[in-house]
């Protein structure tokens, strides 16, 4: 008859070790819990879409690459407002009462302001000018494609306006049959353009840049 297999070996004679094949008791086979939230895809998806949210709304053209939507809410608009160029930053918008200075109001121009979403679902408000008739006219008409089409502008030195492409639908038919999502509201994303993008001080660092020739 052969020998039961040991449950402990004695090492060095003195401090008995378990055998590897000896029964393990039930604390020793308990696993820990894990967190089930750890491996939520819900939750994971719901922090990247948090982190990849838009939190600031440039002025700036639509560009000749993205097709675009113009917000349709009246109050996503505003008339007759001034800005200055900031080159590669876009424009900010200026206090009225900055024109006393005569540097400030050579270089401010009057435009409106049009908020717009791209296909890529990027909002931008979009400073259209007022001192060029012809430039306006052609922007405008624009603006009316684009608040009920997909829009692509390309800029026509020629004609001194906007070449219109609307999305073709054999092209783009899933960007053709997308509505524009506005969340924030066109009118939220104004109000924050003019949180974030102007200028009431004629010691505010960005309007120094410009006026040095710094931008």
């Amino acid at each position: 008859m052969e020998a039961a297999t040991p449950t402990y070996e004695v090492f060095d004679g003195k401090n008995p070790v378990p055998s590897p094949d000896a029964p393990k008791s039930g604390d020793e086979t308990k696993k820990g819990r894990k967190n089930r939230n750890a491996y939520s895809a819900t939750k994971a998806e719901a922090k990247l879409q948090e982190a990849q949210r838009q939190t600031t709304y440039p002025l700036k053209k639509p560009g000749r690459v993205n097709f675009f939507q113009v917000c349709a809410d009246p109050d996503s608009r505003a008339e007759n407002v001034y800005v200055i160029d900031a080159g590669m930053d876009g424009h900010f918008l200026v206090n009225a009462a900055l024109l006393s200075n005569p540097e400030v109001r050579l270089r401010v121009k009057r435009v409106s302001l049009y908020t717009c979403v791209n296909q890529a679902g990027k909002y931008f408000v979009w400073p259209v000018p007022l001192d060029a008739p012809k430039v306006a006219l052609s922007c405008h008409k624009a603006i009316v494609t684009a608040e009920k089409k997909w829009l692509r502008l390309n800029w026509s030195a020629f004609e001194n306006g906007y070449e219109q492409e609307v999305a073709d639908p054999e092209l783009y038919p899933e960007l053709v049959g997308r509505e524009p999502v506005w969340d924030p509201s066109g009118a939220e994303i104004l109000d924050e353009a003019f949180a974030d993008n102007s200028i009431d001080d004629l010691k505010d660092p960005r309007l120094l840049a410009i006026l040095k020739g710094l931008k």
